[in-house]
């Protein structure tokens, strides 16, 4: 199994919650996949942090983040707008129903397709306090 094919069976098989901080967030299919989720039960608490890099602000991924918030989902951006600033949010794990997490190398963008990444499962605590404090003290992802 890929690793965008076990982020899209791990997305599907949510029940109360996605939390997801990632650097990117521009795959088109995961980005579907978060907003028929969501859809299918809109009691499904979905919550995002991503860096405020301005790929996460492009048109297509953007009409997409505009409904998912429609839809009640929390969206933040967190830290610099490149890398070159510090303070960058270089995070790539995502947590589901707070029953276990996922962490590694892998951005959800097109390009993380072509790459060596990996994924992997890990330890749950810690993760939740990481996002915890990026979801809190993370600037609203504004819609233009």
């Amino acid at each position: 199994m890929t690793i965008k094919a076990e982020i899209s069976h791990d997305l599907l098989k949510a029940k109360k919650s996605i939390k997801i901080a990632v650097s990117w967030l521009t795959d088109h299919d995961l980005l579907d996949i978060l907003l028929k989720t969501k859809q299918n039960d809109p009691s499904l608490v979905v919550e995002i942090v991503l860096s405020a890099h301005r790929d996460n602000r492009k048109e297509y991924v953007l009409n997409k983040f505009r409904e998912l918030i429609r839809q009640g989902a929390k969206i933040r951006t967190w830290g610099s707008e490149t890398t070159e600033e510090g303070n960058f949010m270089h995070c790539k794990f995502y947590i589901i129903d707070d029953e276990f997490a996922k962490s590694g190398s892998y951005n959800w963008s097109k390009n993380a397709t072509t790459n060596a990444e990996c994924l992997d499962k890990v330890e749950l605590k810690p993760k939740i306090q990481q996002f915890s404090k990026l979801i809190n003290n993370g600037a609203t992802y504004l819609i233009v």
